[in-house]
């Protein structure tokens, strides 16, 4: 999506699926929130013998490139997971994941991220594996962690 005026949220439901084969690439899929400078990414990849996906954020800029811790509580590969992107006109983006593993704290983990300005652009990408979206919802959240 290259317009995000009047959207602020996106939730989906997530299963990894299957993954692919592919020799040089790992299985992988991220979501990048971005204005004309900045993005900030969630990266999914699945480790090629299963267990817990590692999950991280990170921002890429004109000055380089800043990674952020991985998530602590991911889900396991094959497991359904809700996640909730959520962004600000001020540029704050928030990605939160809900797992099986993050029951036992509060249910969930995330990661904030700061961009320069809004975000006006969204790309989900996948590479070598099968992922699931369903449901996917775009929209305005009122009352959300970035409002």
């Amino acid at each position: 999506a290259d317009d995000l005026s009047g959207l602020n949220a996106m939730e989906a439901r997530v299963t990894f699926l299957r993954k692919g084969k592919h020799k040089k690439w790992v299985p992988s899929f991220s979501i990048s929130l971005a204005d004309e400078a900045d993005r900030a990414t969630l990266s999914v990849t699945a480790l090629p013998k299963s267990g817990p996906l590692v999950m991280r954020t990170e921002t890429s800029s004109e000055r380089g490139d800043d990674p952020f811790p991985v998530y602590a509580l991911p889900p396991e590969f094959g497991e359904e997971f809700d996640l909730l992107v959520e962004w600000n006109d001020q540029g704050l983006v928030v990605f939160t994941v809900y797992s099986k593993a993050a029951e036992t704290m509060n249910g969930y983990e995330r990661h904030e991220v700061q961009l320069d300005h809004a975000p006006n652009k969204l790309r989900i990408s996948v590479s070598t594996g099968e992922v699931m979206f369903d449901p996917l919802r775009l929209g305005r959240m009122e009352n959300a962690e970035t409002e």
